[in-house]
């Protein structure tokens, strides 16, 4: 649950604020942090 709450957060975070730090984030860590429970696509 708290990888949802994470990637959720950045996710908005990054769409809604345009946040730099997450977007990086989003750009390197969410995958690892994925990996094992779902698939992260970049579009």
């Amino acid at each position: 649950m708290a990888i949802v709450v994470s990637v959720t957060t950045a996710f908005l975070d990054r769409t809604l604020k345009d946040s730099p730090e997450a977007r990086a984030w989003l750009m390197s860590d969410a995958h690892s942090w994925l990996s094992e429970y779902a698939k992260w696509l970049h579009k």
